[in-house]
């Protein structure tokens, strides 16, 4: 035992000292990795200096400095590289290491929608819609989110469904505002889906079909649109659209829908409701449901982290 201890006191301060220069010899590569970088941006590698930009910009192996991230972007975008000029314009809009100027942000954006690049195309038809940086041309807006629409982006097609069926009156067009909203809903958008449902419910621009509206409020509840989740609850607690009702399926999406922090009556009074109706068994039935979908839901929230819809 004496003979362990002894061994234990030696190996501890070694594992210490190897950890150390274990660490050290971490931070001399990742050093050199970053002079070696640096020196092909020097020299007018192009990706290079992006990459430089986004080191400087996420502080990554460096202090965070926007303004010397900025002139990485510059340097990469004068030179041609797509991502750059989309960044040089978003750096320009919001004023990140260089000055605010949201018309030459536009510039930048067209340099690099012009190259089909699909978030640049989307912004130029949002400083339109806006009127950042360019006059309000709902016209020329159309053409740019067009051209992002095509890329499956649903933004675009968000945007451009609003501005058919609510923007320039030359621009109207229900056909087509509903064509879009349908794209947008198919590509997942929970807003969109909810929309479609009210129309398949109401018969507003659509055949009136409570299966159909069910069915796209289940799409949007599932992605945890509020809305969507207490029509949904409302469908299976009245039997819209189905054989019969579900009462457990209502309790559940009803649960779901309820606010964490803040008093709903109308989705109070219906849980009072069904709760009169369930078994204690078909409660803790709903119980379980609810916890799966809401499982369901973290899991969407995170494989989504980079969905490119902006309302």
């Amino acid at each position: 035992m004496e003979h362990m201890k002894i061994i234990t006191s030696i190996k501890t301060p070694l594992l210490l000292c190897v950890a150390i220069l274990l660490f050290i010899a971490h931070l001399s590569f990742a050093a050199n990795e970053l002079e070696e970088l640096a020196a092909k941006a020097e020299a007018g590698d192009v990706g290079a200096q992006y990459e430089m930009g986004q080191i400087y910009n996420q502080g990554r192996k460096v202090d965070r400095n926007e303004e010397v991230a900025f002139e990485w972007y510059f340097k990469a975008a004068q030179a041609g590289h797509l991502e750059a000029q989309y960044t040089v314009g978003r750096c320009f809009f919001y004023g990140r290491g260089t000055s605010r100027d949201q018309s030459v942000a536009v510039d930048w954006y067209k340099s690099a929608a012009q190259r089909n690049h699909t978030l640049a195309l989307y912004e130029v038809g949002r400083c339109y819609i806006q009127g950042l940086g360019v006059e309000k041309n709902q016209a020329e807006a159309v053409k740019w989110f067009e051209e992002a629409a095509s890329n499956g982006m649903s933004g675009a097609m968000f945007s451009l469904a609003q501005i058919y069926l609510e923007g320039d009156p030359a621009l109207r067009d229900p056909s087509k505002a509903l064509k879009w909203y349908m794209e947008t809903a198919r590509a997942g958008d929970p807003y969109a889906q909810f929309l479609i449902a009210k129309m398949y419910e109401g018969g507003e621009g659509l055949p009136q079909s409570l299966p159909e509206a069910r069915s796209w409020y289940q799409k949007s509840a599932e992605k945890d649109f509020k809305e969507a989740q207490a029509k949904l609850a409302e469908f299976y607690a009245q039997g819209y659209g189905m054989e019969q009702p579900n009462p457990i399926e209502a309790y559940a999406w009803y649960t779901i829908a309820r606010p964490p922090l803040q008093p709903n009556p109308s989705i109070d009074e219906a849980l009072t409701s069904l709760r009169g109706q369930l078994t204690k068994e078909q409660i803790v039935q709903a119980d379980k449901r609810v916890e799966s979908y809401r499982k369901n839901f973290t899991l969407k929230d995170m494989s989504a982290a980079k969905d490119d819809f902006k309302k």
